[in-house]
């Protein structure tokens, strides 16, 4: 089943840009670290750069899907194959489900 993707969550994409690049600052923080106690006048930089990486993720990845969603007008949307599989718990996506009453 090919499927096409015609609009992205602005916010969303947002989100995810801040806790992806939050993660990767987490892992650069510590080589930052290094070059701040070393002396260096780059030190401080690369702190404050690090601590900022959410605030770019958030911003670039709005950016990206603002621009994605005006250029998906005009040449139509990222298009992917999919296939319907099962959750692991025997149930398969669009069954009706009868969940217990509390």
């Amino acid at each position: 089943m090919v499927s096409e993707v015609r609009r992205v969550g602005i916010l969303r994409a947002g989100k995810v840009g801040a806790v992806l690049y939050g993660l990767i600052g987490l892992i650069l923080f510590p080589f930052a670290m290094i070059v701040a106690m070393t002396g260096s006048p780059k030190g401080l930089d690369m702190l404050i750069m690090v601590a900022l990486y959410p605030l770019v993720g958030l911003l670039g990845f709005i950016i990206s899907a603002a621009l994605y969603n005006v250029t998906v007008k005009l040449a139509g949307g990222i298009q992917f194959a999919s296939t319907q599989v099962n959750d692991g718990r025997g149930y398969a996506p669009g069954q009706n489900i009868a969940f217990p009453q509390p």
